[in-house]
């Protein structure tokens, strides 16, 4: 009866590792669930119950598909569904975004809530590059936790973009000339000899720049406006 018992107790032990992944699981708001969603940062979103695809991540991939790997809060954890090899190396990416101020549906404000990660070519992403399996958490992942002003993201219905524009707040309704950029990345100044032209006029909810004055790009939109 002792050896039966025992070997009941082997057999629960080895389905619990079967079938456990080694990781937690969770499930995007169900409001992200509804459509294509156009992304401040990283283009359209395709949001799945489970899984979020990202079209172009520089270095790390394009149509990157990642898993909701954890909940806490407002906070959802994602990792790569598969690995990527930067430097030889295989590694899954992981993040933390943020959606503190809740979901909308038509436009919603979230953070990007894990350190910039500058890349081999020398672009920047808000993620984590870890080895396969290896455990996350809020702590080592979620590393931002003081949003400074301005560095909120968007989100906006794809459908819904042409009736979400809104005017322009007033201090933005003027011809700017001669703007000098300092990207905080790098403290490099651009557009210091010919300086650069924004006109906010024309149309008061596009902010047109003109990048024949100065090429250097600090803002657009899908028609390049």
């Amino acid at each position: 009866m002792e050896s039966s018992l025992v070997f009941l107790r082997s057999l629960a032990v080895l389905f619990i590792l079967a079938v456990d992944p080694g990781h937690a699981s969770c499930s995007f708001p169900t409001g992200l669930t509804s459509g294509t969603w156009r992304s401040t940062r990283w283009d359209d979103l395709t949001f799945t119950s489970s899984q979020l695809t990202v079209p172009d991540l520089d270095d790390l991939g394009t149509n990157v598909v990642f898993n909701c790997d954890f909940n806490s809060g407002t906070k959802y954890l994602i990792r790569s569904a598969s690995t990527v090899t930067i430097l030889t190396n295989d590694v899954e990416i992981v993040a933390c975004m943020d959606f503190s101020n809740g979901i909308d549906a038509i436009k919603t404000v979230y953070y990007h809530a894990t350190n910039e990660l500058f890349l081999p070519s020398g672009a920047s992403q808000p993620v984590r590059l870890v080895a396969p399996g290896t455990s996350i958490t809020v702590s080592d992942t979620c590393t931002v936790t003081t949003y400074a002003t301005g560095t909120h993201d968007l989100l906006i219905e794809t459908d819904q973009i042409s009736s979400s524009v809104i005017t322009c707040p007033d201090p933005l309704l003027a011809n700017f000339n001669n703007y000098t950029v300092t990207m905080s990345s790098t403290s490099t100044s651009h557009c210091t000899a010919s300086g650069g032209y924004i006109s906010v006029c024309d149309q008061k909810n596009t902010v047109q720049v003109d990048y024949s004055v100065c090429s250097t790009v600090i803002l657009y939109s899908s028609e390049l406006n």
